[in-house]
Parts: structure tokens; C-alpha cells; sequence
């Protein structure tokens, strides 16, 4: 809703007054591993958790799966595969909507979790979920059915908060 705004009533050189971000989608640092689902944009708030990571928690296994409709509209995916590359515990995974030629942990069609190997989804870890309510609400059912706590389970979907799983 806000970048439509932008885009449609705002012009070039008008001024805007900002304040600090807010909400409760937080990354939570401890030495657990980490888990990233994202679907679209929805890896836009996750990418600068990764990175904080990345920086701070050199040895703590990091998971990143991301779906989008194909390799060409996958924003930061240079920038994932360099992270993955300075990391030796991190390990990505790519779902693509349209059929491609896909390499190596890149998966045609939608986000699948039962797709990846269950280590690379261990039940103790940080879960971080960014995307539609249908998106968050089958990957919640899968991981909780996996044995995942649900307060290891946190998220946020793309528009205003409404989702409940309780």
C-alpha cells in the first residue's frame, strides 16, 4: 500500500517526515540456527536479517529458501549466493514458479518444504516466514506437523497485520 502511495501522489523533490520503523517482527539472536522462507518481496525484511547474521554469527547454520516466479525476477539473488559463498553454515534454496532450467538447490514451482532435506529445517531453530497469509499459514501447518514450536515460528505477511494461527 505505501510504495503504490509513493509511486502515484508523490513527485520528485517533495519532502516526507519519516520516523523509526515499529512492529514485532524482530530478529532474535541466539546461537540457534536460523531458518528464512520468504515468497516475492517478502525477502525484502528477511535479507537485512541475514545479513546481521551473516556478520555478527560467523558459525550459526543459516537456512534461506525463497520463491519467486522465475531467475530473472529473483531480486538479491547475487547477493544471497556471495553471503553463501562467505558462509560456511549457510545454505540457500530457490523455488521457481515457471518451468526453467534450473541448478543446483533450485526447485521448480511453488515453496515446498517436504522438498528439502529435514536438516536443513531442524525443529530447534529460528523461524522466519515473510510473505502472502496462504503463503505463512501452509508453511506454519508444515513445520508445527514437523515438530517445530510455534513460538520458534515468527512472521509477517505482506499487508496489514490480520493473519491469526491461534
Amino acid at each position: 500500500m505505501v510504495s503504490n502511495f509513493l509511486h502515484q501522489y508523490l513527485e520528485v523533490g517533495k519532502q516526507l517526515e519519516l520516523t523509526a520503523p515499529t512492529g514485532s517482527f524482530l530478529l532474535i539472536e541466539n546461537e540457534k540456527p536460523h531458518v528464512f522462507i520468504s515468497g516475492g518481496v517478502g525477502q525484502t525484511p528477511l535479507i537485512a536479517m541475514l545479513e546481521q547474521l551473516a556478520d555478527k554469527k560467523k558459525g550459526t547454520p543459516l537456512t534461506w529458501i525463497h520463491g519467486c516466479r522465475n531467475p530473472d525476477l529473483h531480486a538479491f539473488k547475487e547477493r544471497i549466493k556471495t553471503l553463501e559463498s562467505q558462509q560456511q553454515h549457510m545454505i540457500s534454496f530457490s523455488f521457481y514458479d515457471e518451468a526453467v532450467d534450473v541448478g543446483t538447490n533450485a526447485i521448480e514451482g511453488w515453496v515446498d518444504l517436504a522438498k528439502i532435506d529435514a536438516a536443513h529445517l531442524p525443529q530447534k531453530a529460528n523461524y522466519y516466514l515473510c510473505g502472502p497469509s496462504g503463503f505463512i499459514k501452509k508453511h506454519v501447518q508444515y513445520l508445527t506437523t514437523q515438530g517445530v514450536d510455534i513460538d520458534n515460528i515468527h512472521f509477517e505477511e505482506f499487508r496489514p497485520a490480520s493473519l491469526q494461527l491461534n
